[in-house]
């Protein structure tokens, strides 16, 4: 059940709309009355035309029907601006909604994703969000269409009979305990079914994502199977859900079936003892009663899809009740202009305060427009110690500089524009090549996009494509070769043109002539610019003004290429290995060696 947090919310997000709201219900009142005014006729004629000999019966007849004509045309009116415009406040309410949640995603830090899964997120943008008209609209204009008809009629009965009238009444408390017990039940079962339906969502991204490993390892039927079991899980989880709701479907009609036959029986045991109850009094009674089991009848048939609406907008607050870790400070400042001095003092860090720490108490001091490289075996803190610079992570302890000022005094807009990263695995959108470059400077020229291809030795391939830059590079760049990807996120940068470099092996994917002139280009990019180099190959940081050696989260060795060749370190071990065995795996038996 909602919180008086959550019905807040909810009312916050319908009064940029309570307009078109406030219209949507005065026209579910005009249908409940005129629905009202039927019986009242019936009765009229019941009393003044067919149990008395009354000579203007005809015209009587003739304003009753038209009356009641009358009456149906507003009522088709009402429904259908109830159904055309009412149902809109909802989308536009679970539009907003949407909005919002896919806002707050990308407000929340890195270590809110590190234990998220994608299928698992999309669902609570999509799937929890997907009946929320039925919530609002719905569900607040049916409860206010019984609350309105079950006021009138109880006094209109009350009017003709006080006894049959509370006797009426009454019987819907049953009803509504046995609703309320079993809605409960319900809610609980929508929930479970949600978290069925985002493991399954998960499984499907997961499995997609990767179809190329799926195949490489010929796993296809593993992939099936595990998505039949997550499957089977759905139906099992439905199979409650559909056995509660049957017992409330059943019990609930059977409890409102009652009510007209109760009240008939009511009616002629009091007519029987004497006491005054005309005929036409009993019949507008029975078709009042009609009208009371309609309202009841609709509400309590979409309360369990109001239960699904509930459980997803849970699960919707759920995810708005995170905070993200790394927040920027209201009076954070941009610096006017940075030369690219970077320091780490004492910096301690841990991904959870259950995991072990990746850096510990490190202390580096890199010179403006320097080229580091950061060198260790997986595991050694390289690419965290880059993540920290960007504030994708916060320090556990100790602080980092830029230009003498702490970065968590600056803003995350100012910083992150300072800095261009290429990850070793970059990632394209499923737009087209000039869509992808632009990604580095949304506001770019044809021009500047053009000229970044050429500077990344992209424009030669794209012009050769029937479609130029306009080529669509499918799911994450599916379509392109691993060297074409990486030089689409170095044109990216080029694009950009920071002021601070971070490169997670930039090269790693191009084939040797590609490679040769992206280093050319890089050396035109990096010149003047402090420069961070993730290496994994020994030729691309042979040239380093600095090598940092990490292990175990801390600095092992700190020197220029030939300073490290002769302090006989980690360094010194793995050059005077033949490379081609590959740079982590010496690193890791090398550590290892050391470790004992």
């Amino acid at each position: 059940m909602l919180t008086v947090k959550g019905w807040h919310k909810l009312f916050c997000y319908l009064k940029p709309y309570l307009g078109l709201y406030t219209i949507d219900l005065f026209f579910a009142l005009l249908e409940s009355i005129a629905t009202l005014s039927i019986p009242f006729i019936i009765s009229y004629l019941l009393d003044n035309v067919v149990s008395i000999n009354n000579s203007h019966a005809l015209d009587h007849i003739i304003w009753c029907g038209l009356v009641m004509l009358a009456a149906s045309i507003i009522i088709y009116w009402c429904d259908f601006y109830i159904v055309r415009y009412g149902y809109l406040v909802g989308a536009y309410i679970e539009r907003d909604m949407r909005k919002e949640i896919f806002t707050h995603y990308r407000k929340l830090s890195c270590d809110f994703y590190d234990n998220q899964e994608i299928g698992e997120l999309m669902s609570r943008v999509t799937v929890d969000l997907y009946n929320f008209s039925e919530l609002f609209h719905r569900g607040s204009e049916e409860t206010f269409i019984a609350f309105i008809k079950y006021s009138v009629v109880f006094f209109i009965l009350s009017q003709i009979n006080w006894w049959l009238a509370i006797a009426t009444v009454t019987m819907v408390v049953p009803i509504a305990i046995f609703s309320y017990y079993y809605v409960i039940k319900i809610d609980k079962a929508y929930m479970d079914s949600h978290q069925k339906i985002a493991e399954i969502n998960s499984q499907i991204s997961d499995s997609l994502s990767g179809v190329r490993l799926v195949k490489s390892f010929f796993n296809e039927n593993l992939e099936i199977e595990k998505f039949s079991i997550a499957n089977n899980r759905f139906v099992s989880s439905k199979k409650r859900l559909f056995r509660i709701m049957s017992q409330y479907y059943g019990g609930v009609f059977s409890m409102t079936s009652l009510m007209t036959p109760i009240v008939a029986i009511c009616g002629a045991l009091i007519i029987t003892n004497g006491e005054v109850l005309k005929i036409s009094d009993l019949i507008m009674f029975l078709l009042y009663v009609g009208v009371l089991v309609d309202p009841i009848n609709r509400l309590l048939g979409i309360l369990p899809q109001l239960s699904d609406s509930i459980a997803g907008y849970s699960r919707f607050l759920e995810i708005l009740d995170i905070k993200p870790s790394v927040v920027e400070k209201k009076n954070s400042i941009n610096l006017k202009k940075i030369s690219g001095h970077i320091e780490f003092k004492d910096v301690c860090f841990r991904y959870a305060p259950d995991k072990i720490e990746v850096l510990s108490g490190l202390n580096l001091d890199i010179k403006a427009g320097s080229c580091v490289a950061l060198v260790g075996a997986s595991g050694a803190g390289k690419t965290t110690l880059c993540s920290l610079i960007l504030r994708f992570y916060d320090v556990t302890h100790g602080e980092i500089l830029i230009d003498g000022k702490d970065i968590k005094e600056v803003s995350l807009s100012w910083l992150r524009k300072q800095i261009g990263f290429i990850q070793q695995d970059p990632y394209l959108f499923s737009e087209s090549l000039f869509e992808n470059i632009k990604y580095g400077r949304v506001d770019a020229t044809e021009e500047e996009v053009i000229e970044a291809a050429k500077k990344s030795y992209l424009h030669e391939f794209i012009t050769s494509l029937p479609n130029g830059y306009k080529t669509v590079v499918g799911e994450r760049g599916a379509l392109l070769s691993g060297g074409q990807r990486q030089r689409i996120s170095i044109a990216r940068v080029f694009l950009k043109n920071p002021s601070l470099l971070i490169l997670d092996e930039a090269t790693s994917s191009l084939d040797n002539e590609s490679e040769f002139y992206i280093h050319e280009a890089l050396n035109v990019l990096t010149e003047n610019k402090t420069t961070i180099v993730i290496a994994h190959r020994l030729s691309t940081i042979r040239n380093a003004e600095r090598i940092i050696v990490l292990s175990d989260g801390k600095i092992y060795e700190d020197g220029t290429h030939s300073h490290l060749l002769n302090n006989n370190g980690i360094y010194s071990k793995y050059y005077n290995i033949r490379y081609g065995h590959g740079m982590e795996i010496w690193f890791y038996f090398v550590n290892l060696a050391l470790k004992f």
